[in-house]
């Protein structure tokens, strides 16, 4: 998976979530920043904007009402940026042949390893650009880094 493997934004953007039911809306359980936009975006597409971002806060992370503007501020002008420009996938997560069948990645993207609710750092599914350590919290307590 690429940078270029998701699409350009889509106008209107703003009127499909509007109109999304809110349980599409919702992370998942335990769901991390990183995965719920990867998978919104390639699931609805995206906009020009934190809109997905947004979304997350309000479900997720309440507390933390400054996150779109810490992003802006780092660089991040959009959802796709969030993930592209400061992730990559941990290979190892997206292998579909490391899971067993019950378990395997649907659409080749793993479920979430999941995080704490409340905080936005991504799960071990992540890379930071420029290492390779796991970008999740768990990621730092590994033997190996």
């Amino acid at each position: 998976m690429d940078k270029n493997s998701v699409e350009s934004p889509v106008t209107g953007f703003r009127e499909i979530l509007a109109e999304l039911p809110l349980a599409e809306k919702v992370p998942r359980q335990r769901e991390c920043l990183v995965c719920y936009v990867f998978r919104m975006w390639k699931k609805f597409g995206g906009g020009d904007g934190l809109e997905l971002v947004a979304l997350y806060r309000e479900f997720a992370a309440k507390a933390d009402v400054r996150l779109e503007d810490r992003l802006r501020a780092a660089g991040f002008t959009d959802d796709r940026s969030v993930v592209f420009s400061a992730h990559r996938p941990n290979p190892p997560e997206w292998d579909p042949t490391a899971y067993c069948a019950c378990h395997r990645p649907v659409d080749g993207v793993p479920w979430c390893k999941e995080v704490v609710r409340g905080p936005t750092a991504a799960c071990d599914n992540w890379l930071r650009e420029g290492n390779n350590r796991p970008a999740g919290a768990h990621g730092v307590k590994r033997l190996w880094a």
